[in-house]
């Protein structure tokens, strides 16, 4: 009873067209705690909890935030010097994981989760749990249903996943009990915000359970989105010469050498940087790091969408990843890294198909947090070291893995210099 759809006009029909087609049980899979704003399928619900949180993650309120991301860059270049001094080889898809969920905890929690100090990957919550039952409890609902009585049985892997995903959950409640017991007010970071956040048409705050339940959702979408996202992104610029050469070339014009009293390059000097962006969007056009269908449910008495009649009750969706394949829109050079792209003029038509973090009043909340953290780390690393990958770097398929969200599939395994 489901419709795959990669019609690029159907994009702002399905997602960008109000209350018309409505969340899918597909997201009841994603509760853990109760639904957050992200698996809300009460529009009401998640209208009144959008204008609570809104503020929070506006440029302007990440921009304040902005010395707590460069601290923990700072800490990733001084380990990239250690890497500089030893010649040893290391595995930068890992890093970018301990540097995501160390940023996480600075703007959630006003806390490092110091992993990149520890730099143990079991220092880190399980996540994958908690991806592996949303995605499959997402798509065959009555899993979800059965998982209660699944969880009992003597079958290693449901035993496995639903420990993760409580062991996640409770990570979740002790961040937040910790961080109103710490009182720390001058931190104005996003528990914060959602303590004290109102919805500006009644006056209601938010109750403890639902702020665990968000704080949850930070730690599940807001470290491993931009990891991810940088780890495929350096793997496509260490894997195409021409391509990194021009980017370094254009940093190297517009951005001055740092000096000793800073470490890491402003968001507002770095995203206004042309063959940046456009290296960014055909990242994101490759590679769309979230990749659920989004399922949304047609109208009672049915509507056309794409040039057909669909009935009511129908689950449609488009997949961001075969929309971005499309050669109808992206042609048919869709699957090769091309910057040009989004240089020339039809840059401005393909934007409005772009949809890394979904679109419309439902679009992802985060993804300025995401933005920050990707053009701040490209444009500091870059600057100021040389990768290369051990691999030899020649052009070839990128290796990548898909379970709720694309993983970069392997180590990333790179060398490091001093420029």
């Amino acid at each position: 009873n489901s419709l795959s759809i990669s019609d690029g006009d159907a994009l702002k029909q399905i997602y960008g067209g109000g209350r018309a087609f409505q969340k899918t049980e597909m997201y009841d899979g994603f509760t853990a705690i109760r639904p957050n704003i992200f698996g809300m399928r009460d529009e009401d619900l998640h209208a009144s909890r959008k204008r609570m949180l809104n503020h929070g993650f506006s440029v302007q309120s990440v921009t304040s935030m902005e010395p707590y991301i460069d601290g923990c860059i700072a800490k990733l270049r001084l380990k990239l010097d250690e890497f500089t001094k030893t010649g040893e080889a290391f595995d930068l898809a890992l890093w970018f994981s301990f540097l995501g969920f160390d940023i996480l905890g600075e703007l959630a929690f006003s806390k490092s989760f110091d992993i990149l100090a520890s730099s143990n990957p079991n220092d880190m919550p399980p996540f994958l749990a908690h991806g592996s039952l949303a995605a499959v409890g997402g798509q065959i609902p009555w899993f979800l249903k059965a998982l209660p009585y699944l969880q009992n049985l003597p079958i290693s892997t449901f035993r496995h996943l639903t420990a993760g995903r409580a062991a996640l959950r409770q990570f979740a409640i002790d961040s937040v009990n910790a961080r109103i017991a710490a009182k720390d007010e001058a931190r104005r970071d996003l528990l914060y915000r959602l303590l004290e956040a109102k919805d500006p048409s009644t006056g209601e705050q938010l109750e403890l359970e639902d702020i665990q339940t968000e704080a949850f959702g930070f730690i599940i979408a807001g470290s491993g989105t931009s990891a991810s996202t940088l780890s495929i992104l350096f793997w496509h610029l260490l894997h195409q010469p021409q391509i990194i050469e021009t980017l370094v070339q254009e940093l190297d014009e517009n951005l001055p050498s740092l000096p000793e009293s800073q470490q890491v390059y402003t968001y507002t000097d770095t995203s206004r940087l042309r063959y940046l962006s456009a290296v960014l969007k055909e990242n994101f056009q490759i590679n769309p790091v979230f990749t659920l269908p989004l399922g949304r449910s047609v109208p009672e008495g049915g509507t056309t969408v794409a040039g057909s009649f669909i009935p009511g009750s129908v689950e449609v969706f488009i997949i961001n990843h075969v929309l971005h394949h499309n050669p109808e829109i992206f042609g048919y050079d869709h699957a090769e890294f091309k910057v040009d792209r989004w240089l020339g003029p039809q840059a401005k038509e393909l934007a409005q198909f772009l949809s890394p973090f979904s679109t419309g009043h439902r679009a992802c909340i985060g993804r300025n947090i995401v933005n920050f953290q990707i053009y701040k780390v490209v444009t500091t690393l870059l600057r100021n070291h040389k990768l290369e990958a051990v691999d030899g770097g020649q052009p070839g398929q990128i290796p990548t893995s898909t379970l709720a969200s694309t993983h970069l599939h392997g180590l990333l395994m790179v060398r490091v210099y001093h420029r």
